[in-house]
């Protein structure tokens, strides 16, 4: 009996030790099972979303898709960037080439009722989004570049309250130094040029990001 008892305490170690495997590789996949996981949705250039289309697409560092979205339409196809008379002639700062945001806060700040083009992007409602602003000149730039894909969508998306974008001068939300002017992109030829801010009718596009 001696001998039978020491064989089965030996043969219960190998045993213990298999159960106690199959219990750490159980608990390891549900754990990996149960482990949240980051879901990340795939944009495209071109695509109508978020009250527009997209126009540009970037990634963040947890692979979130973000990006910037053009209205569907010119929001106006003739106006000054700012008010004629002393109150829209007033420097505004609005000098950031890629962030026009900021460039939208400073000059309706400044400006007031008299920041013609800023107001009418701020107060664009496309799609129910209220985040609107006018775009600065890198933000433009990137717009005109991807034109020929979004003209084909908006020809094609049987909106009729949707344009294209037509081969001319649309302002940017970027001052000239001194508060003179202000700059504005050509998009037949791609040209950054500058204006007299309030004697000057451009295009106007408002953009949003997501």
């Amino acid at each position: 009996m001696k001998g039978f008892l020491f064989e089965t305490k030996n043969m219960k170690k190998p045993i213990l030790i298999a159960l106690i495997i199959v219990f750490i590789a159980s608990c390891s996949k549900e754990s990996i099972t149960n482990t949240p996981t980051q879901t990340t949705q795939s944009h495209r250039i071109g695509e109508l979303f978020g009250g527009g289309i997209i126009f540009n697409i970037y990634k963040d560092k947890t692979g979130i898709e973000h990006g910037l979205i053009s209205s569907l339409a010119d929001i106006s196809m003739s106006t000054y960037w700012s008010a004629p008379g002393a109150g829209g002639g007033t420097e505004t700062k609005a000098i950031s080439s890629w962030n026009g945001q900021l460039n939208t806060q400073n000059i309706i700040s400044i400006l007031g009722f008299s920041a013609t083009a800023a107001n009418l992007c701020k107060s664009y409602t496309g799609g129910n989004f209220t985040d609107w602003y006018f775009p600065s000149i890198l933000e433009l730039q990137t717009l005109r570049d991807q034109q020929a894909i979004l003209n084909d969508v908006l020809e094609n998306d049987q909106d009729i309250t949707s344009t294209v974008f037509s081969p001319e001068l649309y302002w940017t939300s970027v001052e000239v130094d001194g508060g003179g002017g202000a700059y504005t992109v050509d998009f037949r030829t791609g040209t950054v040029g500058y204006q007299n801010k309030q004697a000057v009718l451009c295009k106007l596009r408002a953009i949003r990001k997501f």
